[in-house]
């Protein structure tokens, strides 16, 4: 009675640390460009304009897909937007606030138009004067269209935090009394990403398995006459 007590608590042990074990996927929305001029960063925020969204893609099964279509990325208002160096090394550095309402979006005919949503999105942006620039951001994920999981056998669903990243090339800056007071840039690429609910992997599921077979096995064994 006492091995059979065991042998039932190393069981349920196995089965209940398997449970836990899951992955996720990361699915990413690449961005290649987007018109002339067409990023801003100032203290008021920063938009990226309309990028042009080419792929997306998962790191699950290292799955890409084309899907032409659109993409934005916007933040609320800078909460520090300084300056440093100059001539050709002045940059500009600025933190902006989440914003305040939908501030990540993407479109494609795939999606018969909204594939994503996002918003509260902030974070850090840094440019060098003439060269690049680049925001990195996290943003709270408020809609995810299903074919996009579907794409790569993912559950629907989606974790409640998601991150962007873009770059911007050409960066002219405004400057009054040696300080920047306004950037104009074009994007020239950037990622947008979440990510997808656990799901267990097909060997735990098996280990799984086994742990429950033997758990029945013990609890229905009887003992021997």
């Amino acid at each position: 009675m006492t091995r059979n007590v065991s042998l039932i608590a190393v069981c349920l042990a196995l089965v209940l640390s398997l449970a836990g074990v899951a992955r996720a996927d990361d699915i990413t929305f690449s961005l290649v460009s987007g018109p002339a001029g067409g990023l801003t960063a100032n203290p008021s925020g920063f938009s990226s304009g309309i990028g042009t969204l080419v792929l997306v893609s998962d790191t699950t099964l290292g799955d890409v897909f084309l899907i032409p279509g659109s993409g934005s990325v916007t933040t609320g208002a800078s909460t520090s937007y300084t300056t440093s160096g100059s001539g050709a090394g002045l940059t500009l550095n600025a933190t902006y606030a989440d914003g305040a309402g939908i501030d990540v979006k993407v479109t494609a005919a795939f999606c018969g138009g909204l594939c994503f949503e996002g918003e509260e999105n902030g974070g850090a942006y840094s440019a060098v004067t003439g060269t690049t620039g680049s925001l990195q951001a996290l943003f709270t994920v408020v809609y995810v269209n299903p074919v996009i999981p579907g794409l790569f056998g993912d559950p629907l669903g989606f974790s409640p935090i998601g991150s962007d990243s873009l770059d911007s090339g050409k960066n002219h800056f405004t400057v009054s009394g040696g300080v920047i007071t306004a950037d104009t840039a074009t994007l020239t690429g950037g990622t947008i990403t979440y990510e997808t609910p656990s799901v267990p992997e097909p060997a735990t599921l098996a280990l799984l398995g086994t742990g429950l077979f033997a758990l029945a096995f013990v609890v229905r064994r009887k003992p021997a006459r």
